[in-house]
């Protein structure tokens, strides 16, 4: 049973740190989008974003 919740609580680990991998990923691609886009843009994007 140890070695069971052992397995677990890793790939837990293993797919929250995925998710903020992807989150961050995403987060910075609309970030430098962003930047490189007028203001109004902006706005919708991170509306959109948010």
């Amino acid at each position: 049973l140890p070695q069971v919740n052992e397995i677990s609580w890793f790939h837990t680990s293993v797919s929250t740190f995925f998710l903020m991998l992807v989150f961050i990923s995403c987060l910075n691609l609309t970030l430098c989008s962003n930047f490189f886009s007028d203001s109004s843009v902006t706005g919708s994007k991170f509306i959109v974003v948010f």
